[in-house]
């Protein structure tokens, strides 16, 4: 296992320097030297064809899917992340807010996390995170460790993705109950935008949600998922009980087709808010911002959100090559601790 997931890093690391080096190549010629070598492009063809196999698994799974645990088992995992929740640090509050983040993988959602958190201000808030819900089921971590191909597809990866989906609304239920404020993190594909989230939403008479939207470029969060994979798998091997008792998520990355998919549905998912009627009812503020969590666009008159749209495509669509290079450099720093980087002098 161990001299697969080695080639597996190394293939993703050489697929992100031809990555750069499509898009970027006249930027990249003057401030990179890369040693001759025979190897570069079929490596780079051979991540294309084998890792396609981390492929998201579609969103239309039924909700009501066996999950392989017992009600008292989820009980029990219900009860520990309830102790992991740190309750502590929030109230009660009168008026209780429910912020949904959106933005595709690898967009930046947990700087702006960060942000959102600052501004809540005493009261707290209980960020609901279904890719950490998920880490509690007993097998996520075989599943996501071991090279299995199509690792999404795979009925045992959507039995905890039913898992998690119990344990969120578990805890939902306990949040309004308590009048927490509420955080959500949502890649907002199409199916979530316009299904999961009003139903949500109707269920537990969730009657005003505070919009907030990272704009980041597909190019960009494409590269950022390669780091956080990397960042995962370095993290797992170097301890992985201490890995899976903080419950850190992964290692796992979405393939190359996938995570370009997933911008494009975020994208039309966010083009369309005006047209996808059930979410924007109940939409009471909106807020654009870049993956550094500046904050481009915010407004409360959701009647009037023309230069929203005009702002939120100027980020999305926006010329990335000068930060692509930065974006390189880091993953190469990241990908060094690991392997010498033999191809950049």
């Amino acid at each position: 296992m161990q001299k697969s997931c080695k080639k597996c890093i190394l293939s993703s690391a050489i697929a992100v320097i031809i990555l750069i080096l499509i898009e970027c190549s006249p930027v990249f010629a003057s401030k990179m030297t890369l040693k001759r070598t025979t190897s570069l492009p079929s490596f780079g063809y051979k991540y294309r064809e084998d890792n396609a196999i981390f492929e998201q698994l579609p969103s239309d799974l039924p909700n009501n899917l066996n999950c392989d645990l017992s009600p008292s088992e989820i009980e029990s995992i219900y009860n520990l992340v309830l102790k992991r929740l740190q309750f502590s640090n929030v109230r009660s509050s009168s008026k209780q807010k429910v912020v949904l983040l959106v933005g595709q993988p690898g967009a930046g959602k947990s700087s702006v996390s960060k942000l959102i958190h600052q501004r809540i201000g005493s009261d707290g808030i209980i960020n609901i995170n279904f890719d950490e819900l998920m880490t509690f089921h007993p097998k996520y971590y075989h599943l996501t460790s071991h090279h299995i191909p199509r690792i999404y597809a795979t009925i045992e990866m959507k039995k905890i993705i039913s898992f998690a989906r119990i344990l969120r609304e578990k805890l939902i239920k306990y949040c309004v109950e308590k009048r927490y404020n509420i955080l959500f993190e949502n890649g907002f594909t199409e199916q979530a935008a316009t299904q999961e989230i009003p139903n949500i939403a109707n269920k537990f008479n969730i009657k005003k949600i505070e919009l907030y939207i990272v704009a980041t470029p597909k190019k960009l969060s494409h590269l950022a998922n390669y780091k956080r994979y990397q960042r995962q798998l370095n993290s797992f091997y170097n301890d992985r009980n201490l890995f899976e008792s903080q419950h850190y998520d992964g290692p796992r990355r979405l393939s190359d087709v996938n995570s370009s998919n997933r911008a494009d549905q975020f994208r039309h998912s966010v083009i369309s808010l005006e047209q996808n009627k059930n979410l924007f009812s109940l939409i009471s503020k909106i807020t654009l911002l870049d993956r550094y969590a500046n904050i481009y666009f915010e407004t409360e008159d959701t009647k009037n959100i023309e230069n929203f749209y005009v702002k939120f495509q100027e980020l999305f669509d926006k010329d990335v090559r000068e930060q692509l290079l930065k974006e390189f450099e880091d993953f190469v720093n990241l990908f060094s601790k690991v392997y010498p980087i033999w191809l950049i002098s």
